[in-house]
């Protein structure tokens, strides 16, 4: 087995990464360059075995029994439907109808848990794992064992308690890798559906590390209120500290993407005012991130056109 490589991310990487947003529609955001740029940096010519696609498959957003299969039950609507600050009426109701589109195509004689899984499976995954690993396997030859349709047919034939939450993925590794279930996800979406699988000292493991990356995380936003992020210490229970390269390293191109989105009437007053503060806990950090996306995709497209129209003239 080849031994481990540790790639570090810097604040650097995201900053040349823009391009990244715009080449893809601002399918794959800023903040989901960390795969493509270790490769391109220190990768380029090994074989890289891939998981992309492997949350589908396994049962990420399966639930262990058949309910919620309307357009109305899935997160996606709920969140269109609450999110009455963030976005215009018009986008919101361009959002509602590509929504339809999709959960039209809902199997009613397959066998997805609820709508979420479905979305999941046919849309969001596809549009942004498999959508990234072409990226990367423009520089490096990339290996996609999970990405197999054969494969997800076979999965989502087996039965909705056997694979709710990645139940068999947990049951394959325990069984014949004989490891503790590490994955990052009991820390922040923990259920009482999976817990019950784990023994008593594996859920005293999980409540020992909760507890610690508490602390860790609570020092951390002790450090950035009162040295403005000078000094944060290394948390090992986040792989990516997004917020810290927020503020360190991408604040002012978050400024100029946002003032432009206020501006063009993209964004509400109100949103304008919430998200423009400086955030010391990770609450807005992915919608930050989506706004520099977006206005990056928006910025070169403006600029496309202005090209093609200075040709005509």
């Amino acid at each position: 087995m080849p031994s481990h490589e540790f790639i570090k991310l810097v604040g650097q990487d995201y900053v040349n990464s823009q391009y990244v947003p715009q080449t893809t529609g601002a399918q794959i955001g800023l903040d989901h360059i960390h795969m493509y740029n270790a490769i391109k940096r220190q990768m380029k010519d090994a074989t890289i075995i891939s998981n992309y696609y492997s949350d589908a498959v396994m049962g990420w957003d399966t639930i262990p029994h058949k309910e919620n299969t309307l357009m109305q039950d899935s997160d996606y609507y709920k969140k269109l439907q609450n999110n009455h600050l963030f976005l215009r009426k018009e986008i919101k109701e361009a959002i509602k109808i590509d929504l339809e589109k999709i959960c039209i195509r809902w199997p009613e004689q397959g066998n997805f848990s609820c709508m979420n899984e479905f979305i999941y499976v046919t849309e969001r995954n596809p549009k942004f794992h498999i959508r990234m690993s072409a990226m990367c396997r423009s520089i490096s030859n990339v290996v996609l064992p999970y990405a197999d349709y054969q494969l997800l047919n076979i999965m989502i034939s087996i039965p909705l308690e056997n694979r709710a939450d990645k139940l068999i993925e947990k049951k394959i590794i325990g069984r014949y890798l004989n490891i503790r279930d590490i994955s990052s996800r009991r820390y922040s979406e923990r259920s009482r559906f999976t817990e019950k699988n784990y023994s008593m000292e594996e859920r005293l493991f999980y409540l020992y590390g909760y507890y610690k990356m508490r602390v860790f995380q609570a020092f951390n936003v002790f450090l950035a209120k009162f040295t403005h992020y000078r000094l944060q210490i290394v948390n090992p229970y986040i792989t990516e500290n997004q917020n810290y390269v927020l503020n360190k390293s991408l604040w002012n191109l978050f400024n100029e993407s946002i003032d432009y989105l206020a501006k063009e009437s993209y964004i509400s007053a109100d949103t304008f005012r919430i998200l423009k503060r400086k955030e010391y806990r990770s609450i807005h950090t992915s919608l930050k991130y989506s706004i520099i996306s977006v206005y990056l995709c928006i910025k070169r497209n403006r600029k496309n056109i202005e090209k093609e129209d200075g040709k005509k003239l």
